[in-house]
């Protein structure tokens, strides 16, 4: 038994601001398990004759502990899902790390993720917010230095960020970039060049 946990209420009608993205890698996990069983299924532990896939899809839209206990009831060997880092986590540590769960996650980012005590049960496939950093540091400085030959007076940034798990890890991984001479740190004293606020999730 295999679980999804995407903000889905079907396979084609989708829940949430990610709806369309959802129905999309929903109908991913669906096509993958279909072209498994349509090849005989995967082999048994300890030889014997391969073994269909049963996939069990849970709506997370509205309560994604809710969706990952219920998938650990029915006795899902791994998860693919949620999408959101938040979501990861909570699913994660509440749920699937204690049952022997297998989660991955296809686009869930924060650093968090990989510092979970789960002996490597959660992952994700795409890249952390920390290996991303030194891209958005370098988008950062570019425009700082085009902006600076365009405009003569002082630059000032304004950093909005979600007060979520991915939010937080953004944030922190550009703790160590200057901007205008200051680091982009929460704690440190501004002179009023750097505002940064958190948007409640």
């Amino acid at each position: 038994v295999l679980g999804s946990l995407f903000a889905t209420r079907d396979l084609t009608r989708t829940a949430g601001s990610g709806g369309a993205y959802n129905a999309a890698r929903q109908s991913a996990v669906v096509m993958a398990v279909d072209e498994i069983n349509e090849r005989g299924g995967v082999p048994a532990l300890g030889g014997g004759a391969p073994r269909k896939l049963i996939l069990v899809s849970c709506d997370a839209s509205g309560d994604d502990e809710a969706a990952g206990r219920q998938l650990v009831k029915l006795g899902a060997i791994a998860v693919v899902g949620p999408a959101e880092s938040e979501a990861v986590l909570n699913v994660s540590m509440k749920h699937t790390i204690a049952a022997g769960i297998l989660l991955i996650s296809p686009t869930a980012m924060s650093s968090s993720i990989k510092d979970l005590l789960d002996n490597d049960l959660s992952w994700s496939m795409a890249p952390t917010v920390e290996q991303r950093a030194p891209l958005m540091k370098l988008a950062l400085s570019a425009i700082e230095e085009q902006l600076a030959r365009e405009r003569p007076k002082e630059l000032k940034l304004g950093v909005v960020f979600d007060d979520d798990a991915l939010g937080r890890s953004s944030l922190a991984s550009l703790q160590q970039h200057s901007f205008g001479g200051e680091l982009l740190s929460v704690s440190g004293a501004h002179s009023g060049r750097i505002r940064i606020d958190r948007f409640p999730t």
